[in-house]
């Protein structure tokens, strides 16, 4: 399961101990994991004396990157409550956090609320607030912006935690399949919603078309978009133009070279180009119909994909060859993983349970 540091970035006084806190709760209380708080208060003395400068914050930002690092071996997350002054002590957390899921959450209020909070805890050195206010770094660029004086607490931790944890995995099938297919990946992404999409359409531009729109849908409810997809529903998946609306994709024995798999089709029913061309569509004995469109289309839209992707592949596949899976693998970066004597069609128990503790 991936594991999210989620930062809380703004200047004292402003809310962000409490707000860490409900956050934690919310997402105990949801998730079933316990993400630490580790807080800059935890590393350096504040009083009403005593001011603190950004040597002060850069000096021990390396323990609060140690603990934070070490948390993350143990906790489900963490929650980093910080008053960030300059990019320096940035680039610290971030260098600490390298390979961790951040997100940036500013949290902010209007600066005179800043200054009456801050004279009334009393505990902190007249300024402080409104000077990290001023230096607050970085200044744009975050996930998020939460504001502690319109919002309450208990409001803005529901919207983070919208932001940052509600995911939703969307399946689409391959041939002859259905969305209730989806029934099968609920216990595999138990902190996500899971929801199937039952395609009309058996073109890349129409399924597509399809598929774009049910990904749009679940972005404008704030969701975080898994992708899991089955065969010709990766290919379609490809061709949805939904490279910058998900998070990741799995793919089981997906189609990667249609035009390869065309041609193949052809080959096996005696089919020529020109035949193709001259009839348009042509119906094969093996129960596939060819398309002198499709082909066409094809071969004017090479894949594009730039979503992590993990890859699950059959050795005994049919429709892809190992070295076409493999090809695609490396050009797109994916993690490719193959199960000895696997087929296209993942079905038998045996395959079930390699494909169920491959996503697990």
């Amino acid at each position: 399961m991936e594991k999210l540091v989620i930062l809380l970035n703004g200047p004292s006084s402003r809310g962000k101990s409490s707000l860490a806190q409900l956050l934690q709760g919310l997402i105990l209380a949801r998730r079933r994991e316990r993400y630490e708080i580790i807080s800059i208060d935890d590393f350096l003395t504040m009083n009403a004396q005593d001011s603190i400068y950004e040597e002060d914050v850069y000096a021990i930002s390396p323990n609060l990157c140690e603990v934070a690092s070490a948390a993350l071996e143990t906790a489900g997350g963490v929650i980093v409550d910080h008053v960030i002054t300059s990019k320096r002590i940035f680039d610290q957390l971030t260098d600490a956090l390298h390979g961790y899921r951040v997100w940036m959450i500013r949290v902010s209020c209007p600066l005179e609320v800043l200054r009456k909070r801050e004279a009334a805890r009393g505990d902190r050195c007249p300024g402080f607030a409104e000077a990290s206010a001023a230096y607050l770094f970085p200044k744009d660029g975050y996930d998020l912006t939460v504001d502690t004086h319109c919002m309450t607490a208990a409001d803005n931790a529901e919207r983070i935690y919208a932001h940052c944890l509600h995911k939703a995995v969307l399946y689409i099938h391959g041939k002859g399949g259905s969305a209730a297919e989806c029934e099968h990946y609920k216990p595999l992404f138990p902190e996500c919603e899971v929801v199937g999409l039952d395609y009309q359409t058996f073109t890349p531009w129409e399924a597509g078309a399809e598929i774009r729109a049910a990904v749009e849908g679940l972005n404008a409810e704030g969701k975080r978009v898994i992708l899991v997809a089955n065969s010709i529903g990766a290919y379609f998946s490809m061709n949805a133009g939904i490279d910058g609306m998900i998070e990741k994709a799995w793919f089981i024995s997906p189609i990667v070279d249609m035009e390869k798999l065309i041609t193949d089709m052809m080959r096996w029913a005696n089919v020529t180009e020109a035949e193709l061309e001259a009839r348009g569509v042509i119906h094969t004995s093996f129960g596939e119909d060819l398309s002198w469109n499709y082909l066409r289309y094809v071969r004017s839209h090479p894949t594009r994909w730039t979503v992590p992707t993990r890859i699950l592949y059959g050795s005994r596949d049919n429709l892809t060859s190992h070295e076409t899976i493999r090809d695609f693998a490396e050009r797109h970066n994916a993690r490719l993983t193959v199960m000895e004597g696997g087929e296209h069609w993942f079905h038998t128990e045996e395959q079930m349970r390699f494909l169920d503790e491959w996503i697990y």
